[in-house]
């Protein structure tokens, strides 16, 4: 969700997985503002491209699983104080 002049917002049915549901959001609109601000025309996608890409997003629901673990391990291995 984007909130007006309060940034972005995610649920998920774990904290990784809202996590990674926010991650993922955040680099869309980082790609969205780079490529307007490309300054060239965009070229819009066909209707069968557009219908296929939510078919494609269906494993998304597993987000989370495997990310949020290996990112703990990441904080932990550099600095685990973060748990306290």
């Amino acid at each position: 969700m984007l909130l007006r002049n309060h940034g972005t917002l995610s649920v998920g049915r774990t904290i990784g997985q809202a996590f990674i549901y926010a991650y993922m959001l955040e680099r869309a609109c980082e790609y969205q503002v780079a490529t307007l601000a490309g300054g060239t025309p965009l070229v819009e996608l066909s209707d069968d491209i557009k219908q296929r890409v939510p078919n494609q997003a269906t494993h998304f629901e597993f987000a989370g699983t495997m990310e949020w673990p290996a990112l703990l391990a990441l904080l932990d291995a550099e600095d685990s104080s973060f748990r306290l």
